[in-house]
């Protein structure tokens, strides 16, 4: 580092990369595009999903409501639990694959 004092600027900055980092659901980064890296690689055929899954955890395909973002008052259609942003992959009675929920 260096010994410069920190400018206003750099404060406020800073500050907003924190609120940002602050704001990421702690279950994000559980889901599948944090935990593996498959999906990097060139010509990955599944990559659409693994983002997609990271961004909105296909929670409308689960929804009673068909909302895209979760609530508490969504609950799944499969199981009637709380459906958060990624309750679909821990549902207990879902028994299909991400390819096969998003080609309905």
């Amino acid at each position: 580092m260096n010994n410069l004092p920190a400018t206003s600027a750099y404060r406020q900055k800073m500050e907003e990369i924190t609120d940002k980092e602050d704001s990421v659901e702690l279950s994000f980064f559980t889901c599948p595009a944090m935990q593996q890296t498959t999906w990097m690689r060139a010509n990955s055929t599944r990559r659409h999903l693994t983002t997609r899954y990271a961004m909105h955890g296909f929670h409308f395909t689960i929804c009673d409501a068909r909302c895209w973002e979760p609530s508490e008052q969504c609950r799944c259609r499969l199981c009637g639990e709380p459906a958060g942003r990624y309750h679909l992959m821990n549902c207990p009675n879902n028994s299909q694959s991400l390819t096969q929920l998003t080609a309905q």
